[in-house]
């Protein structure tokens, strides 16, 4: 991403965090999400649940393959604040599967029933 950001003059700028300046904090890449306009709507909404605001860029000709085809065949660059990296990595760790031993998931699914 350019470091001279273009800023709109009536986007909402307060969901972007601000640097003690008072100037918005850089941004940073996070990481590219292939596949289809499911996948990069679900990794944008885990890190909004988290309130991590976000910046989508497709890199090379994907912006256009997006307008054409609904999707981005190359896939899509996600950035975070930059004070923001290091729990944004965290939100979209892969769970594993250790963490998930000892959890019963018949026992939950039969309560739903009752």
């Amino acid at each position: 991403m350019s470091e001279d950001i273009e800023r709109c003059e009536g986007c909402e700028t307060d969901i972007w965090p601000k640097d003690d300046n008072g100037e918005p904090v850089t941004p940073a890449f996070l990481m590219t999400v292939t596949g289809t306009q499911m996948d990069y709507e679900l990794a944008i909404s885990l890190l909004r649940s988290f309130a991590i605001p976000t910046l989508r860029d497709f890199p090379d000709t994907a912006g256009l393959a997006k307008i054409i085809l609904g999707f981005a065949g190359t896939g899509m660059d996600v950035y975070v604040p930059e004070n923001m990296l290091e729990f944004a990595r965290e939100v979209i760790k892969p769970v594993d599967g250790d963490a998930l031993e000892g959890i019963d998931f018949e026992d939950a699914d039969a309560g739903e029933d009752e």
